[in-house]
């Protein structure tokens, strides 16, 4: 096998592939993001989570869409 004497060699993927969330606030805390954004700013809340407020906004679009 030519491959192998060139140093190539077989590479295994695997069959599933888990994705995990990689926004700035993890799905834990969606509920009580999407709890407060009814009394207070987007701008608010990402002051209080340190985090931008788009951060915010798609946070609470993905948690509107697990529902």
């Amino acid at each position: 096998m030519q491959y192998l004497d060139a140093g190539f060699y077989p590479v295994y993927a695997p069959t599933e592939i888990f994705v995990n969330w990689r926004g700035k606030l993890g799905p834990s805390l969606w509920p009580k993001v999407t709890e407060q954004s009814n009394n207070k700013s987007l701008r608010g809340l990402a002051k209080e989570y340190g985090v931008s407020y788009e951060a915010i906004r798609r946070t609470l679009v993905a948690a509107a869409s697990k529902r």
